[in-house]
């Protein structure tokens, strides 16, 4: 996936350029002119989900477990709360048309590097921006499902809005569903960013919740559903 995005940058590359050459022919400026005046090449739109789904090699949330393509069922703890398996549709959302499945790991969560265990089980980290990680293929942006920084909110009441909330821990929709999750940091940033055990404690660095020092967390894997 990485070599087919940095393939897709490159071309993009050679025809903005190619462009821009033949505007200046056109309108009779130099070449080294031209190439002092280049506008900057417009980021490309991030198809990867588009792909990810043609091609239907990845996990998939089956009963409230997960089914690798081989046949292998996984069911683990999703750390303190939140739901381990789920699928985006059933609750009123969908990304590019699509229905995701999402899938919260429980695990002590400290390093980008454990986001590897999403791949390791036919899965994509989730993005917490549609950024250069995203495009480069490291994680899969399916809205904005986490806050790049702390606040006393949680990004996923607005993908699911209208569903019940409380200021006790493990009870109502949200709590009981996305409690604890953690998303793939931005780019060229190491920090990761989480839910905390109950909305009312808002997104925090995965350090921050709770007082744990990172424990009782868990990593936040998607795949298009097939």
């Amino acid at each position: 996936m990485r070599r087919l995005s940095a393939k897709s940058r490159k071309d993009n590359i050679v025809a903005w350029t190619r462009a821009a050459h033949i505007q200046c022919v056109i309108k009779g400026v130099s070449m080294a002119t031209c190439n002092s005046r280049m506008p900057p090449v417009p980021p490309l739109k991030n198809n990867l989900p588009g792909k990810l789904k043609k091609f239907a090699c990845m996990s998939q949330c089956k009963y409230g477990a997960l089914m690798t393509p081989y046949g292998k069922r996984i069911s683990k703890p999703s750390g303190d709360g939140g739901m381990f398996c789920q699928r985006t549709k059933a609750s009123g959302y969908t990304f590019q048309g699509m229905d995701y499945n999402i899938v919260q790991s429980g695990m002590t969560v400290k390093h980008p590097s454990q986001f590897d265990w999403c791949k390791q089980n036919g899965l994509m980290p989730l993005c917490t921006s549609n950024d250069k990680n995203a495009r480069d293929g490291k994680c899969l942006y399916i809205g904005k499902f986490m806050y790049g920084h702390a606040t006393s909110s949680w990004a996923v009441m607005k993908i699911f809005p209208g569903k019940t909330n409380s200021n006790t821990r493990g009870v109502g929709w949200y709590n009981k569903r996305f409690s604890s999750s953690c998303a793939y940091p931005e780019y060229g940033k190491s920090t990761i960013y989480c839910n905390s055990y109950m909305t009312r404690m808002g997104t925090r660095k995965s350090n921050r919740v709770g007082g744990w020092n990172g424990a009782n967390l868990a990593i936040t894997c998607v795949s298009p559903v097939y």
